[in-house]
């Protein structure tokens, strides 16, 4: 895994760990690959992840880049905003904990510093209450042409 790969791998598993039968986001749905679907009220609530964004700029020999992570976080709408909030909590609270372990803090997901996040946006639909929560990776400067390297933080 590399240094871009590595973060989205580590995204994904605590994600896929957390939202499992008895663990914190149990009962919420993940999906780590995009789909352009209809949701009814079965299928809320759903978390999927979107592409991520890459930038990166130069410093001296080395690549400084940042990962920028959405996830459309879905509930149903007669839960209310108090719900909708609720989970957007317990999916950053998920994200700063190990994909195997509930109880290990570790917001770095393979990178340089812990992740930074935002809800820039949300907004209602006929069946649901909907929240982007975006997170910032950076992951460890890297020599020019060494992305590809192994991550092992």
């Amino acid at each position: 895994m590399g240094n871009y790969s590595a973060p989205i791998k580590e995204v994904i598993d605590r994600l896929t760990f957390h939202t499992g039968s008895g663990q914190l986001l149990a009962g919420l749905k993940f999906r780590s690959v995009p789909q352009a679907q209809v949701d009814g009220r079965d299928d809320l609530p759903n978390l999927t992840l979107m592409a991520p964004r890459i930038t990166e700029g130069y410093r001296v020999d080395n690549i400084v880049g940042r990962i920028t992570v959405e996830l459309g976080l879905s509930v149903d709408r007669a839960n209310g905003m108090e719900v909708l909030m609720q989970w957007v909590e317990k999916v950053l609270d998920a994200l700063e904990m190990t994909g195997s372990d509930p109880t290990i803090y570790n917001p770095n997901l393979k990178s340089m510093k812990p992740f930074e996040a935002s809800v820039p946006n949300t907004f209602a639909l006929d069946l649901s209450l909907n929240a982007h929560i975006t997170i910032t990776i950076e992951p460890k400067p890297r020599h020019r042409g060494n992305r590809r390297a192994t991550v092992n933080t």
